[in-house]
């Protein structure tokens, strides 16, 4: 029995490791790995600066738009409800902004 479970733990670790190298994960990772030195955190590089301030700007309306309407619900299927709902709003209120 014990030769079955080590068999099958080495097939498992050729075929990831053949998964990994041929799949080109480690170059992708290696090109888009870059830390922060003062966070830590990861780098984005191809990020423009109206892009973040979008993200932001968007974030904050959500944000707005969550803190007049009932707490999130838990269920699953409710929270697909709310999240329609926040997305309907957000649209609505996209939709009343000067150009």
């Amino acid at each position: 029995m014990i030769e079955v479970v080590v068999i099958f733990a080495m097939v498992a670790f050729v075929v990831t490791y053949v998964w990994w190298t041929f799949s080109g994960a480690t170059s992708r990772l290696a090109k888009s790995e870059k830390l922060d030195e003062r966070t830590g955190l990861m780098l984005e590089e191809n990020l423009s600066e109206d892009s973040v301030f979008g993200n932001q700007f968007l974030a904050q309306l959500q944000h707005e738009i969550e803190a007049t309407l009932f707490p999130r619900p838990t269920d699953s299927v409710l929270k697909r409800h709310y999240d329609s709902l926040v997305a309907a709003k957000l649209g609505e209120r996209l939709a009343q902004m000067p150009v």
